[in-house]
């Protein structure tokens, strides 16, 4: 092996960041793995979570479904707040 092949290993091991993260799937803790870095995600290589490099149309969906996403939750949220003022307004006069 050469000193760079190795060095490029050890720089991979060193620069790659997962943390575990507990979630819950159908009542049941599941581990989910996660990335701190922009532009890469988690990909299961067998039992091993691995870092990868997102490709740019994955980033660009990515943000466009976010802005998608971000808009359905603002109205979501406008419209329950009315219906929880509505709801307090209500037991408020019981």
């Amino acid at each position: 092996m050469r000193l760079n092949e190795l060095q490029e290993i050890i720089d991979d091991l060193v620069l790659e960041r997962l943390i575990k993260k507990i979630v819950i799937r159908k009542n049941k803790k599941r581990i989910k793995w996660v990335t701190d870095k922009d532009g890469f995600k988690v990909q299961m290589d067998g039992s091993t979570p691995r870092e990868v490099k997102m490709k740019p149309d994955e980033i660009r969906r990515r943000k466009k479904g976010a802005k998608k996403g971000a808009k359905k939750a603002k109205a979501k949220a406008n419209v329950a707040a009315a219906k929880r003022a509505r709801s307090l307004k209500k037991s408020k006069n019981l």
